[in-house]
């Protein structure tokens, strides 16, 4: 029979130990950085939201701009009555300088992006009608005006539906170990 100096029980004990501590280390490595992977993906999204509300925000007040100056175009017997022409065009710059971070956020030729810029195109373009029409001009289904009108509408809602889905939170390693 083997005679146990205790030397053999000591090296096992100091193994376990040193394994138990890297093991232990690796663990808090790998859970640190996916805590930090996840805040990252979370205050990115965050921006993302940010500027998709800002752009939204500004993009709907200039159609509401426009809608009101139409109305009162389409009111007026003579120019002397037309309202001023430079609130239309400050309220599409406004939404247009949003438009820089959508495309620098979500990217130039993403499907937010084109739509975001495809919707600021056409309400710059429906302002333009809008500028260049005369008292008691009236809107019809086919003018100029309504239809760059409704191609912004449509594309402010193509950028709504876009950028909803690059927002939604995605099935990340965090969110499964959680069991989200």
């Amino acid at each position: 029979m083997p005679v146990d100096d205790g030397l053999g029980i000591g090296w096992t004990v100091l193994i376990a130990l040193i394994s138990g501590g890297l093991a232990g280390g690796v663990a808090s490595i790998f859970t640190t950085r996916t805590r930090i992977a996840y805040e990252r993906e979370e205050q990115f999204r965050e921006r993302l939201i940010s500027a998709a509300d800002e752009f939204s925000r500004e993009f709907m007040r200039a159609a509401f701009v426009l809608t009101d100056a139409d109305r009162a175009i389409c009111g007026c017997a003579s120019a002397a009555e037309l309202p001023p022409s430079e609130e239309p065009q400050v309220a599409c710059d406004e939404a247009h300088n949003r438009l820089a971070r959508v495309e620098l956020l979500f990217g130039h030729g993403s499907s937010a992006g084109n739509a975001a810029n495809g919707a600021i195109e056409k309400l710059r373009a429906a302002c333009g009608e809008l500028v260049s029409a005369g008292p008691g001009t009236e809107r019809t289904e086919g003018s100029p005006y309504v239809v760059a009108y409704d191609e912004a509408i449509v594309n402010h809602e193509r950028f709504t539906v876009a950028a909803h889905s690059l927002v939604r939170p995605h099935d990340s390693m965090w969110s499964r170990w959680r069991g989200h």
